[in-house]
């Protein structure tokens, strides 16, 4: 099975790195928790995102968090 992505991603680290990186990730994902065999993912950088601050973690839905 081939996969095709589009990626955005922020300009923090080499565009080559990340797209191995989120490569690796999909590879391990489709084969650990889904038991597909990839022969390829084909990864195009679409768009760079703005450096912003790390994800605060925390409810998603906006809730408290004291």
């Amino acid at each position: 099975m081939r996969v095709t992505m589009t990626l955005a991603a922020a300009a923090d680290r080499p565009l080559p790195d990340r797209a191995g990186e989120v490569r690796r990730s999909v590879l391990h994902s489709a084969g650990q928790g889904l038991g597909l065999a990839l022969t390829a993912i084909d990864i195009t950088v679409v768009d760079l995102l703005a450096p912003g601050p790390p994800p605060h973690p925390g409810p998603v839905n906006g809730g408290d968090v004291r």
